[in-house]
């Protein structure tokens, strides 16, 4: 199994941003199953949070996920705003997913999409914070 990340790379980091109603980051990523064995490939999407020092929930997600060539079962879509925890070294579980054998180069694609929706807090306490993953 690969994993080819976009042109970003592997991390995300989110710095001075504002509140809005677009998506402040989109991270796309691919995982490609080659496989001849019998065995299905399992596998799990966690998202690794270094430090979020955003007050709990602030950022938020969605999961988009797109099996792009039909084979086996992709990590479910996750459509819903969830919040991201505050403080170091979090895990986030995205969810499960996997490639039927034989597979040969199938594709799933996912697109993780990253929000700061506007809320009660008042804007000039959360603009220096900082996320990274």
């Amino acid at each position: 199994m690969k994993i080819h990340y976009d042109s970003q790379g592997l991390n995300i980091e989110l710095s001075n941003v504002f509140p809005k109603d677009e998506a402040l980051a989109i991270k796309e990523f691919t995982l490609i199953g080659e496989s001849t064995t019998k065995d299905d490939m399992d596998y799990h999407i966690i998202l690794v949070v270094t430090n979020n020092t955003f007050t709990d929930n602030a950022i938020q997600y969605k999961l988009i996920s797109t099996n792009t060539d039909d084979n086996g079962e992709v990590a479910p879509s996750i459509t819903e705003l969830k919040g991201i925890p505050t403080g170091e070294n979090k895990e986030v579980f995205l969810g499960n997913a996997t490639f039927k054998s034989p597979a040969d180069n199938a594709i799933h694609t996912y697109n993780l999409e990253f929000y700061f929706p506007r809320s009660d807090v008042p804007e000039y306490i959360l603009v220096n914070e900082l996320l990274e993953f």
